[in-house]
């Protein structure tokens, strides 16, 4: 069977401009277009199996498909162009999400087609994906991720309240920061994360200046915390540490649709790299690891979800 994609750049191969036709197909709401030499061409290579209502030829973009094209031009970054099949050439444009291919015949004809590219995991990318200027459309729609603390509590302070914005919203799941120990909840609100934090950059704790040093945890927790705690070996806890828990509530803006997009790998280290920028100074080559993992169960929460 020959695709759609290979009649299309085997035309373009051969020099030939392409025409661009909509058909109305029977039993069919949706109107497919699609770019040829000429209709019959189109009709033997893809619509063979298909009943043909009425052919129309498109002679130029429709005007929602400019405004995608103007919007692409207006909202990225114009990388260059590099030479296509043909006659053909595309130009290249980006920004902090992808990159985009507008392919052109003329300095002012384009066709309604795209192509696009997402950042890399470890090495540069070679290959792209097909879309339409719809698709390209949706994606600038996304926006840019963006790491916000909604809210945050040190130890000792008071609780914090959930925001206003999921009240009668309910968790979608929970992972697993400090496995045991720390396990926040997640919520969804639009195309939004929320992650209730609690164990959120805490901080260990130090004996005052004077204390005796080397006691059991069970000693510095009931003089300075008033808290009984029972030994769980024949001899007692020297080793162990207080953690006086910080909270906070997180939003990642925009998470849920670039989810869908990117791989677990790629998404997290987006979101890490964005939560660097906030709080860089907290962060320790341990905590990476641990935020890291953090987010790629976050990432595996919103997939089932």
């Amino acid at each position: 069977m020959t695709t759609k994609m290979n009649v299309f750049i085997n035309s373009f191969s051969k020099g030939v401009q392409m025409k661009r036709f909509k058909f109305v197909l029977k039993d069919k709401e949706i109107q497919p277009t699609f770019y040829g030499e000429s209709a019959e061409d189109i009709i033997k290579s893809i619509l063979y199996d298909e009943e043909i209502i009425s052919c129309e030829r498109i002679h130029f973009l429709l005007e929602e498909e400019k405004m995608i094209i103007n919007r692409i031009k207006n909202e990225m970054e114009f990388m260059g162009c590099i030479r296509g099949l043909g006659t053909s050439f595309y130009e290249i444009y980006k920004n902090d999400n992808f990159k985009v291919r507008l392919l052109k015949v003329d300095t002012d004809k384009y066709y309604a087609y795209a192509d696009y590219q997402l950042p890399p995991n470890l090495t540069e990318r070679v290959t792209w994906t097909v879309a339409n200027l719809a698709e390209i459309d949706r994606l600038l729609s996304l926006g840019n991720m963006e790491y916000t603390i909604v809210s945050c509590r040190y130890w000792g302070e008071p609780k914090l309240s959930k925001p206003k914005e999921l009240k009668g919203i309910k968790s979608i799941g929970s992972v697993d920061y400090i496995p045991k120990h720390s396990k926040p909840q997640l919520f969804i609100k639009d195309n939004d994360l929320y992650i209730k934090h609690n164990d959120y950059f805490s901080y260990y704790w130090s004996p005052p200046e004077g204390e005796r040093i080397g006691m059991p945890l069970s000693y510095y927790a009931n003089k300075y915390f008033n808290k009984k705690r029972q030994e769980k070996f024949t001899y007692p806890d020297c080793w162990g540490s207080i953690i006086l828990r910080n909270e906070a509530w997180l939003r990642i803006k925009n998470a849920v649709g670039w989810a869908e997009l990117k791989n677990k790998y790629r998404w997290s280290k987006d979101v890490f790299n964005l939560q660097k920028k906030t709080v860089s100074e907290y962060l320790t080559g341990n905590e990476e690891c641990d935020w890291l993992r953090f987010w790629e169960g976050c990432y595996d929460v919103l997939k089932k979800n």
